[in-house]
């Protein structure tokens, strides 16, 4: 068997994931590569598998987020400070729960055509199909722990947005808006979620 090294999707994919400060997705996305790549039968034809570029999973929230809320503070330097601080918390949750999603849908994307790799070409040679099935069996297990990993980084993603939608809503109090978030808020808040659950 011929043990060879991760490619520059690793890189990449490093580069993606650094931002999201969880050393277990990070941990867990790279043992699954690792775990592809120990086999050159099983990993040979993975250079046409989806890869990360250095510009993916950086989503643009650069939209002034004011435009889209019609209210006014009236030049009060206080409510300013409120919508300015819960717009910018409001624009990390976005960007994190977005580049959370298209890590993981990469990752997968890498797992499925590792897999699809290996079971075509793991039947040309008896122990090349032995040595897959183990290997296969570790890739399933990696990436079923990127899985866990998904669901409890997007739910704390979540929980922080929920919070500063809630702060979003004291601002609106004090913009002379009442009942935002029971109005409104509440209804992105159950999108975001629906958004972002995993489905597989």
């Amino acid at each position: 068997m011929v043990f060879i090294h991760t490619n520059s999707f690793s890189q990449a994919f490093i580069s993606a994931v650094l931002d999201l400060e969880s050393d277990e997705i990070i941990s867990n996305s790279l043992e699954l590569i690792e775990s592809a790549y120990k086999n050159r039968d099983a990993a040979g034809g993975l250079t046409d598998a989806p890869t990360l570029s250095s510009t993916e999973c950086v989503p643009d929230f650069n939209q002034d987020l004011s435009n889209d809320i019609s209210v006014s503070c009236n030049g009060e330097p206080t409510c300013e400070a409120c919508f300015e601080k819960s717009f910018e918390k409001l624009n990390f949750y976005r960007r994190q729960l977005a580049r959370l999603r298209c890590i993981y849908n990469n990752t997968k994307s890498f797992k499925d055509a590792a897999v699809a790799f290996g079971d075509n070409t793991s039947g040309i040679h008896a122990m090349a199909g032995i040595a897959w099935q183990k290997q296969r069996a570790t890739i399933m297990k990696t990436f079923e722990g990127t899985k866990k990993t998904y669901d409890n980084k997007s739910t704390e993603l979540l929980s922080g947005l929920q919070t500063t939608l809630r702060e979003l809503n004291t601002c609106m109090y004090i913009a002379g808006e009442n009942n935002w978030y029971t109005k409104s808020g509440f209804i992105y808040f159950e999108f975001m979620q629906e958004r972002y659950k995993r489905t597989d």
